[in-house]
């Protein structure tokens, strides 16, 4: 990105004085959201033009992909 695209961007977040919604992770299948940074998730990307990556929880992943 140039510096003078980033430095409108972030001109333009300080006019607004907006600060960016962060929110957990969730799984793309039943909406759990990902607060145990030790659970094993999988990352897939979807299908769809433009593809977009897709999380699922361990139980969704299994039932949709079965185990690794």
């Amino acid at each position: 990105m140039s510096s003078l695209i980033l430095a409108t961007v972030v001109s333009m977040m300080n006019q607004a004085n907006t600060t960016p919604a962060l929110r957990p992770l969730s799984c793309i299948e039943c909406e759990r959201s990902w607060l145990v940074g030790s659970e094993r998730w999988r990352l897939k990307v979807s299908d769809e033009d433009p593809p977009e990556a897709v999380l699922y929880c361990p139980a969704c992943a299994e039932r949709e992909f079965g185990s690794d």
